[in-house]
């Protein structure tokens, strides 16, 4: 919860040096001055959309504890929610909406607390993002906003990219183009990937892996909101964790049939984590914790891991210039992004 609230902390910061150089004329007042730290303003929703629900949930788990982590926990997610507003993502406002109520149906008994907080949140959001807007009108005359639609009525090129995903499953559907295909294609001159975790599944991995994927993830999510019910119903005070980890956990699975959840590196982190935590709190429950005295059977696998990732990473280390060149003819930049998806390869 601390590393969340932290990062959160870190973002609302550099927001607030912008926020007060565009008052003071030093920074041209835009959208794309406010919302900073991500290449593409789709790529810090993917964020915010599973980070949302544990900072709320961190604010309800302090309540009793600290009045004060309460509050600064609730104007952290009113925030997020004021750059979500900024960002006119579509996606992201639907896949958080419906973690939150499904969450709410879910788990009957936070039920009341969790909507309520979400709504209040949500309204503070709005509220932030019009006095941010106002703010910047009184000082600079420029209405920052005159281009720019509250929520985006564009499809992006998703209809085109969700065709060529069906088509390329059709030509290949039992093993797929191969993982990290699409993005190479000749005639793929939209998008990196498809926007769709199924379809992109569908056409690089093919119809059975979808299928055992899908399954998994369906079974697991079962499992875990049994178990976070039975928990919930023992102990109803003390698990608003397991409503705050299952809506991120929905959110991000909604939002990864419109957006790219699965494909970003910040966003693949942090939805890890976040099935790890729930993972965690799962096994911790249900399995008897035994310790090892003779670790070094893992100690051996740690240090065999690394051996073998330096020896693969080694080699392209050594061709860091010549391949930091092919990037460059890539993209057009000569900032080194984490985008090796857009190329179809890595490294």
């Amino acid at each position: 919860m601390a590393a969340f609230v932290f990062a959160i902390s870190l973002h609302f910061g550099v927001f607030i040096s912008q926020f007060i150089m565009m008052l003071q004329g030093a920074l041209e007042p835009s959208f794309a001055g406010l919302f900073t730290g991500f290449i593409n303003p789709r790529f810090g929703n993917q964020w915010q959309g599973m980070v949302l629900p544990i900072i709320i949930g961190t604010a309800i788990y302090y309540q009793k504890y600290s009045v004060k982590i309460f509050y600064i926990t609730l104007f952290l997610a009113a925030f997020m929610w004021m750059n979500i507003l900024f960002s006119s993502g579509r996606g992201v406002v639907l896949a958080t909406i419906l973690g939150v109520l499904l969450t709410g149906i879910l788990f009957k008994s936070h039920r009341k607390a969790w909507w309520k907080l979400n709504l209040s949140v949500l309204a503070s959001g709005i509220m932030l993002y019009a006095l941010v807007i106002f703010m910047i009108y009184l000082s600079t005359d420029t209405f920052i906003l005159a281009n720019q639609h509250l929520i985006d009525s564009s499809s992006s090129g998703r209809f085109s990219l969700w065709l060529s995903a069906l088509q390329l499953t059709s030509l290949n559907p039992w093993i797929g183009i191969g993982p990290m295909q699409f993005a190479q294609l000749d005639q793929n001159e939209i998008a990196a990937h498809p926007h769709n975790i199924v379809l992109q599944l569908l056409a690089e991995w093919g119809v059975i892996a979808t299928i055992l994927v899908v399954a998994i993830t369906l079974y697991g999510f079962i499992k875990w909101i049994r178990f976070g019910t039975a928990q919930i119903n023992t102990h109803p005070k003390s698990t608003i964790l397991y409503s705050a980890l299952t809506s991120a956990f929905i959110t991000a699975n909604f939002h990864a049939l419109v957006s790219g959840v699965w494909v970003m590196p910040l966003s693949q982190l942090t939805l890890i984590i976040i099935i790890g935590w729930m993972y965690g709190l799962y096994m911790q429950m249900n399995t008897k914790i035994t310790t090892h005295s003779k670790p070094i059977f893992f100690l051996a696998v740690i240090l065999l891991t690394l051996v073998v990732f330096i020896y693969g990473l080694y080699p392209e280390l050594s061709n860091l210039t010549n391949w930091l060149q092919t990037s460059f003819e890539a993209t057009g930049s000569s900032y080194l992004h984490p985008r090796f998806w857009s190329q179809g390869t890595i490294l």
